[in-house]
């Protein structure tokens, strides 16, 4: 990714494609009742185009920043840690369950929670977030076929062992993107861009890329 590591700008490059001096998001973390939606064609408006279901389960801002006329499903909370990651999941997993075609984000926040008030990304309460995270994804993943489903697991910052984020620290810009089921071939590729993530998604579900976005279809992870 590219500066500033905050969640916003990482959210609005993630799903228009386009890097924060062109896709209109915050360039910093706002209060909610100050966050813009998106200006720019997104992921979300391009699939209901493509007449797919979609949804959002996750911290609020993802209320104010999506325009909400594209979200069919939808689960929003002003809870960051642990118990607010198990009402998040609870919402989502019922959205499986339907095998309409879709596209569903579920935002999974204790890991960022623990890296700011339980001791940082160097700290045991970190590992502990990050191991819970991993079995929260577990449940989503036993609610997908994955010969015609595809689970995309992904952040939009790091954090420096201290706790924190926000500036150009390198360990803040690089983050991990893992993509597997239908129509993925299986490999260990070379790094890609945040902003090859939202036109990547749109070849994979059919839709039309992001109309602002900067980055490309990686084709070559895709059958």
């Amino acid at each position: 990714s590219q500066p500033p590591s905050y969640s916003e700008p990482g959210y609005s490059t993630l799903l228009t494609g386009a890097w924060p001096e062109i896709n209109d998001g915050p360039t910093i973390n706002l209060d909610y009742e100050e966050i813009p939606n998106f200006t720019q064609d997104n992921l979300f408006t391009a699939a209901k185009r493509a007449g797919l279901r979609t949804g959002i389960s996750g911290y609020y801002w993802f209320e104010k920043l999506v325009p909400q006329q594209d979200v069919d499903l939808s689960f929003y909370t002003p809870g960051e840690d642990a118990a607010a990651d198990r009402e998040v999941v609870d919402a989502a997993l019922p959205w499986l369950d339907d095998v309409t075609p879709g596209i569903f984000l579920v935002h999974i926040d204790q890991v960022d929670y623990a890296g700011h008030h339980e001791g940082g990304a160097a700290s045991d309460n970190w590992l502990a977030a990050a191991n819970r995270s991993d079995t929260l994804i577990g449940e989503i993943l036993a609610k997908l076929d994955l010969s015609q489903d595809t689970l995309v697991v992904l952040s939009d910052h790091g954090q420096i062992d201290a706790g924190g984020h926000g500036g150009q620290d390198p360990i803040t810009l690089v983050e991990p993107f893992v993509m597997a089921g239908k129509a993925v071939i299986p490999c260990q590729y070379p790094d890609i861009q945040m902003v090859d993530v939202a036109p990547t998604l749109a070849a994979l579900i059919g839709a039309n890329l992001p109309a602002s976005t900067q980055g490309s279809v990686k084709t070559t992870m895709l059958s």
